[in-house]
């Protein structure tokens, strides 16, 4: 059979000939491809036969197929011994030992290379390995899902990547935490496009025993979880690597009282890297992390780390230079992973910010150039690898600022950057998602840019955007319905794309304008476009509900955009009508009441609609952060209506403001006290204040300090509760004179200490009203007077706290 093949494909590779038949069927597209005329008709119950050594590798690959068998055929195949005279309809064939001339038709690719044939005999997968023999079989198993006639097109395929590393990297760390279940429902849909790297992105998801603390509460991974995990994947012939981070993106972990001392600075999101404390910290760690990991491959993270040098190791940055320090960084990092026998990976953004680093930096760390914006041109590849680094290219599926994944930005950033790497000779392209501020955005919704990734990084050369989504659309839901990759189409469009901070936003506050992907949308000309379409949509999702045969259950999701996107239409046209009500123009009362009404009834739905399928797929632990915005949501329309029952309108926005010290004439002080003195008469029955820091603030009242606050924006939603404090301070005021001390302290490289504070005291002598403003004293760090406090230019959207209710303010995003 194997010279039969060979001679087969030395005929018909050299010959022009139509590949549609298998081309539309296969997704990645295979490099080689010939059709012959005919159809093989496939035997109610089919004969498989192994060969090769390697037997039990080779039952994989049979058992991948028995499985597709079984689920489209409905019986169990028969599998044949090696020496079994009976004739078989099926041939699994590891082939050690081909021929010079048949290995370079797969491009002399021993390790994924594969040769598919179909001819009036039968069907033979052979591979020179057991990991091609799988990603054979991976092709196969697509031609039988669709073989609802029971014939397959006759023909022959010798195919082989591009890229040696292909896969995603995976986003845990904000949100969506898979079930293991989901996660292995993730690997099995990795193998099926054949990609081979699964990048799990951790920050505190990963139990420790040395550090328990770590992920508590928040759904991280056990031992026992990525044990598991890692077995599965490798049954796959999927490599599962860690990203742990080294230095910045610690925010998750910083913010703990536990960890500050590690911090470069209260609020930092990076580590120290002048305490000799970091490094005993990462030491075991990493210790911890590689352990659990069989993969010989460690990701260090390393991107962001914006704060260094700006706390505790300034004066060094300050001598050394910033390349110089995190240079000194990494080293000792890598020297880490060497001495768990890890090959190091990290991300290269700070390297080209600073690329003197390309000279300090030792050659064994492979880098991982990710680029997201969308052009034709990625020179930092040929930066990386004129260096002399190997390199990974990383796009992004763009999943991380709108309800459904802006493809429009992120088909041609996997497109062009894969290209990149593949010219520049990358090892892969590793396409990521992010979960930021909570992870809003369902990662089911990932899997068609996944898939993308798989094909521009397996055949690239074969890359049609249109005939991919066809193909992929039919192998996924198993129809060739073409209303599905319109679907997409429609939801990835600018009328359609619902951008977070924009769902999210405060009902009273002026509409806000995303020009970076709508150009200037007018909200009403969206809100038309959605009213004159999304009941079709509807009509359209039900109707393909009853076709698919495969992940039916994946459209919810869609349904669940449309949904959002009805509700969202609704709150723009109230939005709209409460910024009239608030500059006094003529507006329908009822029907804005009408529009409160509807809003209000909506959100319950949304969120309980919203929780059912987070928890199809993930853990429960961090839903939390999602159904607190619906929650404030509802609670800021439910206000909103009695406003509008009394026609009295309110400004949700805190009344206090940031206040500051002037250093010098064009300058503001790094560190400064404010005081701000009053009197109180009578009997103290409660007294809630909140304080917001920029950034780290201590507050003291009548000489003791009731509280600190020192925690910045990320892209965290679990740490964002923390920069803003809310507190009564009763038991520490006095009838009579008090005074409240604020000492803040500013770490960023325009330093501007200051400060937000509100609060009542509520007394039988009457109530104090306490806000910062222009009237509060302030004293810059080393000077001796005293001067008046002066505001500056603050671009935060923060609501008023309501202290009856001891609901904290809210920091709009």
């Amino acid at each position: 059979m194997r010279q039969i093949l060979f001679f087969f494909f030395c005929i018909i590779l050299c010959a022009s000939s139509n590949a549609a038949g298998l081309l539309n069927n296969i997704v990645p597209v295979p490099r080689q491809v010939n059709i012959s005329e005919g159809y093989y008709t496939l035997p109610s119950q089919i004969k498989i036969r192994l060969k090769g050594n390697d037997r039990d590798q080779i039952r994989l690959a049979a058992f991948q197929l028995a499985e597709c068998w079984k689920e489209n055929f409905g019986v169990e195949p028969v599998v044949l011994d090696a020496a079994s005279k009976e004739a078989a309809h099926l041939v699994f064939y590891i082939n050690t030992r081909m021929t010079a001339d048949s290995l370079a038709l797969i491009g002399n690719n021993v390790g994924e290379g594969y040769f598919l044939n179909i001819n009036e005999s039968g069907i033979v997968v052979e591979a020179p390995s057991a990991k091609g023999l799988f990603y054979g079989t991976m092709s196969l198993v697509q031609l039988f899902d669709k073989a609802s006639d029971s014939k397959v097109q006759m023909g022959a395929i010798a195919d082989f990547p591009v890229m040696q590393m292909r896969g995603i990297s995976d986003d845990i760390s904000r949100g969506q935490v898979s079930t293991l279940d989901n996660f292995k429902r993730i690997i099995k849909f990795m193998a099926r496009y054949k990609m081979n790297s699964y990048f799990l992105y951790l920050e505190d998801m990963v139990q420790l025993e040395s550090y328990p603390s770590i992920g508590k509460g928040r759904g991280a991974l056990s031992k026992k979880d990525i044990i598991e995990l890692d077995k599965y994947a490798k049954s796959y012939y999927v490599d599962l690597i860690p990203i742990f981070q080294t230095l910045g993106h610690y925010e998750n972990i910083l913010n703990q009282p536990e960890f500050l001392h590690l911090a470069e600075y209260p609020g930092a999101a990076s580590l120290c890297i002048t305490c000799d404390s970091v490094y005993l910290f990462l030491d075991k760690v990493l210790a911890e992390v590689s352990s659990m990991f069989s993969s010989d491959v460690l990701h260090i993270g390393a991107d962001e780390s914006w704060d260094v040098g700006l706390g505790k190791s300034k004066a060094y940055v300050d001598k050394v230079g910033i390349a110089a320090a995190h240079a000194a960084h990494y080293d000792k990092v890598l020297q880490l992973c060497r001495k768990y026998k890890k090959k190091p990976m990290m991300y290269g953004d700070i390297i080209l910010d600073h690329p003197e680093i390309l000279t300090m930096l030792s050659k064994d760390v492979t880098i991982m150039n990710w680029q997201y914006d969308d052009q034709y041109a990625y020179p930092s590849t040929k930066k990386l690898k004129d260096a002399g680094f190997n390199t990974l290219v990383s796009p992004a599926v763009w999943n991380f600022t709108t309800s459904f994944p802006a493809y429009t930005i992120a088909l041609p950033n996997i497109q062009y950057l894969t290209k990149s790497g593949i010219e520049q000779g990358s090892l892969g392209s590793i396409t990521s998602q992010w979960g930021d501020y909570g992870a809003e955005t369902f990662r089911e919704l990932n899997l068609f840019g996944y898939a993308w990734s798989a094909q521009c990084s397996w055949s690239y050369e074969k890359n049609d955007l249109y005939t991919f989504s066809k193909n992929y659309f039919a192998d996924f839901f198993g129809t060739t319905d073409s209303q599905l990759p319109r679907l997409y189409q429609y939801f990835s469009g600018v009328f359609s794309t619902l951008i977070w901070n924009e769902v999210w936003q405060h009902p009273m506050l002026p509409l806000k304008e995303n020009k970076w992907l709508a150009y200037g949308l007018n909200p009403s000309a969206r809100t038309s476009f959605q009213n004159w379409t999304l009941p079709g949509i509807v009509d359209q999702l039900q109707d393909l509900k009853s076709k698919v045969k495969r992940n039916a259950a994946h459209l919810d999701y869609l349904i669940f955009i449309v949904q959002l996107n009805k509700w969202f239409s609704n709150k723009t046209q109230m939005q709209s009508y409460l910024q009239d009500a608030q500059k006094d123009r003529p507006v329908r009362m009822d029907k804005l009441a009408d529009l409160i009404d509807a809003n209000i009834s909506a959100i319950p739905q949304l969120k309980g609609e919203y929780r059912k399928l987070w928890l199809r797929t993930n853990r429960p632990e961090n839903l939390n952060l999602i159904e607190d915005k619906f929650d404030r949501m509802l609670s800021n329309v439910k206000q909103i209506k009695e406003q509008v029952r009394r026609e009295s309108f309110k400004p949700p926005l805190i009344e206090s403001k940031f206040i500051y010290a002037k250093d010098s004439d064009t300058s503001f002080a790094r560190v400064v006290t404010f005081r701000k003195n009053f009197s109180v008469k009578g009997d103290i029955t409660r007294a809630p204040i909140q304080i917001i820091g920029d950034s780290y603030c201590k507050l003291y009242v009548n000489g003791k300090l009731a509280t600190q606050v020192y925690t910045t924006a990320s892209l965290s939603l679990t740490t964002e509760y923390n920069r803003v404090k809310m507190l009564d301070i009763a038991s520490l005021l006095n009838s009579g004179e008090n005074t409240i001390e604020i000492i803040a302290e500013s770490f960023k490289k325009k330093p501007a200490a200051g400060c937000n504070f509100i609060g009542v005291v509520a007394c039988s002598g009457g109530d104090v009203e306490l806000y910062s403003d222009e009237k509060w004293e302030a004293k810059p760090l080393g000077k001796n007077e005293w001067q008046k406090a002066v505001t500056n230019k603050n671009t935060l959207k923060i609501t008023a706290p309501n202290f009856a209710t001891n609901t904290p303010s809210w920091i709009e995003r």
